[in-house]
């Protein structure tokens, strides 16, 4: 551990049965940091073992149902002068660490006292859940201390000025890996705390959007009362960066779209973008519920009006959700100008997307669909299509098949089976039957 920098940086983390994930959490600051503070809950699993013999001090603390307690717990016993406090199934990504003390000088000279971070959670696979910010590292100073038992926030008693690293400084969170929400639900803490939280705080709208999530997959009835009941408690001045304000308006939209409800998804999307106007993902999420609703007018609407403020506003819209499904929306773009007679713009689009992703079948069927509309003949098709596929690889050959397959595109269809060997043809068969 680095003992002799000019800043002292401490780590801290909360823990509870995370042998799984203590060596790694313990490994990204191992050379910038002075000091390794383990806050244990209850661990009975080999969690405080394997901290112990990374040389981490653990220090233990009775869980009493409140995060911010064990949190405050945490920065209380550090000793240096600022405190990354992360979980332990999050670290920071390769790269960015050594960068961390110059940013906190930086800091330092710019009176900040906290650091603002990005933050991307990534699934089993590594394929990006979701993205956005939050503080994770402080000024080891008095009276910096969260509040809340779970979706804990900072409180000081003065101005706290803010560091922006979100440009800098990307944190990956694994944590929200499918199973492991689905185990937390299935446990109910996070849902007792917040209802717990909720009785002292009713017309908290962040709390009120947490407790919409917990119901999404049980009781979306349930889910939509608490998301309304969040957009009404709103403060008048909502920020830009208020990603939890987004995704109440976001998640309340998909459930109306499960409804069919669709004056009320209009409704709802055009009181998010009066709410937080240079966000693109309302506008792109109630134009995906008409793509699959196949009201491509409506769509078109949408799409041109999401891509639109993505355009001018970029990463200070904060539209997060767009930004991380940004090939899947231009291929449906492309789809949606496609039927909507914009063949041009359909090519574009969708044999862009294609170069970057020629997976991206539905950049593939708007690109098949504009060229059958323009009775483009089969010799500059295949020549147009060479330069994105290759006609010597099975993967390529058994995707352009089931494309030509699905948009009748017999020509084509004909000549790529003519290119197949006998086990692509049996496999290219098969799976359309299926």
């Amino acid at each position: 551990m680095n003992q002799e920098a000019e800043i002292r940086l401490s780590q801290t983390l909360i823990v509870k049965n995370e042998e799984k994930n203590i060596a790694s959490a313990l490994s990204w600051g191992k050379n910038i940091v002075c000091e390794q503070i383990v806050v244990d809950t209850g661990s009975t699993d080999n969690t405080v073992r394997i901290a112990e013999e990374m040389g981490a001090r653990v220090i233990y603390f009775e869980w009493i149902d409140d995060f911010s307690a064990a949190k405050n717990k945490a920065l209380d016993s550090c000793i240096g002068d600022w405190i990354a406090i992360l979980d332990a199934d999050e670290y920071f990504v390769p790269g960015d660490t050594e960068r961390i003390i110059e940013i906190l000088k930086k800091a330092e000279k710019e009176g900040c006292a906290a650091v603002n971070t990005s933050l991307t959670s990534i699934d089993g696979n590594g394929g990006i859940i979701s993205s956005t910010t939050q503080i994770r590292i402080l000024k080891n100073i008095s009276g910096l201390r969260y509040k809340r038992r779970i979706h804990e926030i900072l409180t000081y008693d003065g101005p706290l000025k803010i560091y922006d690293a979100t440009k800098e400084l990307n944190i990956i969170h694994t944590g929200y890996a499918e199973e492991i929400i689905k185990e937390k639900r299935a446990s109910g803490r996070n849902r007792r705390l917040l209802e717990k939280e909720l009785e002292d705080n009713p017309n908290d709208p962040e709390i009120l959007g947490y407790l919409g999530d917990e119901y999404t997959i049980t009781n979306n009835d349930k889910a939509e009362e608490f998301y309304r009941r969040a957009i009404d408690n709103l403060p008048v001045k909502v920020e830009d960066w208020d990603t939890r304000s987004s995704d109440t308006f976001t998640k309340l939209i998909v459930i109306l779209g499960l409804k069919n409800e669709e004056k009320e998804i209009d409704s709802i999307c055009e009181k998010a973008e009066a709410v937080l106007p240079k966000n693109a993902d309302f506008s792109y999420y109630t134009g995906v519920h008409y793509y699959n609703k196949k009201d491509y007018v409506k769509a078109l609407e949408y799409f041109r009006k999401a891509f639109h403020k993505l355009g001018i506003y970029g990463e200070e819209g904060y539209s997060e959700n767009l930004i991380s499904n940004l090939s899947l929306a231009y291929a449906q773009y492309a789809f949606i100008l496609m039927k909507n007679g914009d063949m041009k713009g359909a090519v574009t689009i969708s044999s862009n997307v294609l170069k970057n992703n020629k997976k991206e079948y539905v950049a593939l069927l708007a690109l098949l669909g504009a060229f059958i509309s323009e009775k483009t003949p089969l010799e500059p098709l295949v020549g147009f299509l060479g330069k994105l596929y290759d006609f010597d690889s099975s993967i390529d050959k058994l995707l352009l098949y089931r494309g030509a397959t699905e948009t009748d595109y017999l020509e084509l269809k004909d000549f790529v089976f003519g290119k197949m060997n006998d086990i692509e043809r049996t496999i290219a068969v098969d799976r359309m039957k299926g």
